[in-house]
């Protein structure tokens, strides 16, 4: 194409004609204005009777919905109180019931002779029905009552707080039943059997009440729209008689305008808002020079007569005829499209075009404004990245994972096949994020996602779902077999290793998988395959495990065990117990055990043995050991306070391998026991012999700190006497099973004396653990000994409890 000059024509212009005067036209034109004036009136007046009419209707929706929710909940709590019996779950179904009831009294005060307005808003706020709806609902109900529809609505609302009362009825008799009789009464199923059934009608009457209310909001919206077809049609034909009018008015002013045009070009090209103007066919008769930068068309070249079509991209092409001719009908237009830039790139761009119109209704062209929109729409896919996608790896995330997750299974139910979903889980993450930073771990993730994702198909959908979890959708599953070939390549891939910081580090993968069924949720399949994935790591990681509903429900109760594990503490659940340590010689306490417990809002009151080696595993028992020491530490000043001169002289805490493993308490061990003003020797720890075996240099530490340390179950473990030989201590805790059998075995009695000798060669106290009886008391005391413990002298009690025994001591 040669260039041109560029181009310099002036847009389109209009005929002048001569201005007819006289009083005449102008009072015909004020008449003109005041009929479209009082047309717009009564179309706005009408707009908004409609609004408020369907906005009533709606609010009565609204009111619907929370009227079933609290019908839901309380026949929900009157079958929890069937099954549990507790009377909180009966005080919820009174809570629900009131909701229902609100709205009961709220159509009895409008039905009166003579409305109670105030009862009725009570009434109506009582149902949880929004507070801007309440007039609405108010005014629809005294003013709606001869629709046909609105009528019947009313109907099923009665009928359907007949059920209510219904529901009220067995909810005595059900409560009368478990009053007498427990939850376990035979009588109970019958009842619930009806509180079912008065469910499934109040269901039927909620629907039907929705249905008649829709009903209404559609015969109003069609009632309101005729209307206002009719109104907006005088109004047209107002309209029009006004644009004749100004049409020949605009003539008259061509003069004045011509007059304008240079300093109106000269404000067009200047803003950064492209302008456009094409003639009927799409061809080019104006663009000023942002356009032309939009464009990527240059400075000097003319472009006048070339078709604007030819700048914008190939996709979007296909909508541009459709605007026109929505402009030929004289409508304006909006829409988001992308111009070549000339270099080989688009923008996006906002179009508003407006159609040019001569008189007699021809067109001459279209007109309009483009706005450069490319770093919003750049801003808003960065934000649609940040919400679907993990910025680590690029992987999809958790929450566009669960939408993936429940298309895929609607998918598969309506094809009959099933899923497998993996759960992978990285072995051993957390230990090589801690020892060689968080960046060698970031980098892990990475380098594993890229290895899974290569293991897949590309089908399968690999999203990161939080820390070192990945999930896995694997649609079309024929067989177990086929989830198990993916697991397996997946290990394998990520059994190779990584380079990270110069170091080749190992790691393996736990994997879950879970099959889906006919009826599973999202959520569901997601617990089921972390449950597997849990199973898996439990037995030694680097493997997978297919959940299997009937023998891994106890993995499920210690899976939600562990969760609520993390945030007992938090909820103030743990408590520590105390088991007083009595000096034979004196008879009296001379140091306490303290001893932790978990008070768990489901279970009761549950013993270490329950709850301590999940903490271990999962790694919870550094934060809950260093709860123990803060807490044994805040007792024993209270010890002090309350009890003077009685108080024990020593609290003692159980340290074990795995907070040494995870952690190192030395570290801030010292600074609890200051926090507290605790002396050296106040706070001592117990250790066992495991944790010495792996961590020998600890009672060294400890010790050095001021810290006694004893050695708990002493004479179980294989290297009890190679410790006393490298190590110090100041206690030794002979073992319960020894205790118990010192009496009758005279192989436990020659141990207990040889333990007895040794530490006292030594320069060790002894403490008997597990004395029970007087008998162990005089057989002891006879071998020297001067320090017991066990239940003869107080099974372990909390804080209170101790310090009212020792009072009374």
């Amino acid at each position: 194409m040669k260039a041109k000059r560029p181009d310099s024509q002036e847009g389109p212009r209009t005929v002048a004609r001569s201005r007819p005067g006289g009083a005449g036209i102008r009072t015909r034109l004020y008449l003109l204005c005041l009929v479209v004036s009082l047309a717009i009136v009564v179309l706005v007046g009408l707009s908004y009777v409609g609004f408020q009419a369907l906005s009533g209707a709606r609010a009565y929706v609204h009111g619907e919905s929370q009227w079933a929710k609290a019908q839901k909940q309380a026949v929900i709590s009157l079958l929890e109180y069937a099954a549990s019996g507790r009377p909180v779950a009966f005080e919820h179904y009174r809570e629900a019931l009131e909701v229902i009831r609100g709205d009961q009294r709220a159509r009895i005060a409008l039905e009166a002779d003579r409305p109670d307005i105030e009862a009725a808003r009570e009434g109506f706020l009582a149902g949880r029905n929004h507070p801007e709806d309440i007039d609405l609902m108010i005014r629809m109900f005294r003013h709606a009552t001869h629709l046909q529809e609105f009528e019947r609505a009313v109907q099923v609302w009665v009928e359907a707080e007949w059920r209510i009362e219904q529901v009220e009825q067995t909810a005595q008799a059900l409560r009368s039943v478990v009053d007498e009789q427990g939850t376990e009464a035979a009588a109970i199923q019958s009842v619930i059997e009806q509180l079912l059934e008065l469910d499934r009608e109040l269901t039927i009457l909620e629907d039907r009440f929705s249905l008649h209310i829709s009903r209404l909001a559609h015969q109003l919206t069609r009632l309101v729209a005729i209307s206002m077809v009719v109104l907006s049609l005088l109004l047209i034909v107002g309209l029009s008689v006004l644009g004749w009018y100004l049409t020949r008015k605009a003539e008259r002013d061509e003069k004045a305008l011509r007059e304008s045009e240079q300093r109106y070009r000269a404000l067009v090209d200047q803003p950064e808002v492209g302008m456009w103007h094409i003639d009927p066919e799409g061809r080019i008769v104006y663009i000023n020079p942002a356009m032309r930068e939009m464009m990527g068309v240059a400075a000097d070249l003319n472009v006048s007569g070339q078709s604007i079509d030819q700048f914008i991209l190939a996709e979007d092409r296909k909508a541009i005829p459709e605007d026109r001719l929505r402009r030929e009908q004289g409508e304006t237009t909006t829409r988001e499209i992308r111009l070549t830039d000339g270099g080989g790139g688009y923008r996006n761009v906002l179009i508003h075009g407006a159609p040019v119109m001569l008189a007699g209704g021809r067109l001459a062209g279209h007109v309009g404004t483009c706005v450069d929109i490319t770093d919003r729409k750049r801003a808003e896919e960065q934000l649609r990245r940040q919400a679907h996608y993990d910025a680590l790896t690029g992987l999809p995330n958790r929450f566009l994972f669960m939408d993936r997750l429940e298309v895929a299974l609607r998918r598969g139910r309506r094809d009959g096949q099933n899923l497998a979903l993996l759960f992978i889980d990285l072995d051993r993450f957390k230990v090589i994020n801690d020892s060689l930073g968080h960046v060698s771990g970031d980098r892990m993730l990475r380098e594993a996602a890229k290895r899974i994702k290569q293991a897949v198909r590309e089908v399968d959908t690999i999203a990161r779902l939080g820390g070192d979890e990945f999930g896995l959708i694997v649609e079309n599953v024929q067989y177990d077999a086929d989830g198990i070939t993916l697991a397996d390549r997946i290990i394998e891939a990520l059994r190779a290793g990584f380079e990270l910081n110069r170091f080749k580090s190992k790691v393996s993968a736990s994997i879950g998988i879970a099959i889906s069924g006919d009826s599973e949720s999202p959520a569901d399949l997601l617990r089921f395959a972390d449950i597997a994935m849990y199973v898996a790591k439990r037995r030694g990681g680097g493997q997978w495990h297919i959940f299997d509903p009937e023998h891994d429900a106890h993995e499920e109760q210690r899976l939600h065990l562990e969760n609520e594990l993390w945030a007992a503490a938090e909820n103030d659940e743990l408590v520590l117990h105390y088991q007083p340590i009595v000096d034979l010689s004196k008879d009296r306490v001379v140091a306490v055990e303290a001893l932790l417990r978990w008070q768990h809002p489901r279970l009761g009151l549950l013993g270490p043995d329950r709850f301590i080696p999940i903490a271990e595993e999962n790694g919870a028992i550094v934060d809950i050991g260093r709860w123990v020491v803060d807490r044994a530490c805040r007792d024993y000043v209270t010890m002090k306070q309350r009890l003077g001169a009685k108080a024990p002289t020593a609290v003692c805490v159980n340290i074990s391998a795995a907070e040494f493993r995870l952690g190192d308490p030395t570290q801030w061990v010292g600074s609890v026991a200051s926090e507290h003003d605790l002396e050296a020797g106040e706070l001592c720890f117990e250790v066992t012999e495991s944790l010495l075996t792996n961590s020998l240099e600890v009672v060294g530490e400890l010790e050095q700190q001021g810290f006694p340390v004893a050695i708990d179950d002493f004479g179980t473990g294989y290297a009890s006497l190679d410790l006393l030989r490298q190590v110090r201590f100041s206690t030794i805790k002979i073992d319960r099973t020894f205790i118990q059998r010192v009496i009758d075995s005279p192989v436990d009695h020659a141990l207990v004396e040889f333990i007895l000798q040794l530490a006292q060669r030594l320069d060790m106290k002894v403490v008997a653990e597990g004395v029970e009886n007087e008998q162990q008391v005089e057989l002891l005391r006879g071998m020297g000994l001067r320090l017991a413990q066990g239940y003869l002298f107080s099974r372990p009690v909390d804080i209170d409890a101790l310090v009212q025994q020792l009072e009374s001591s």
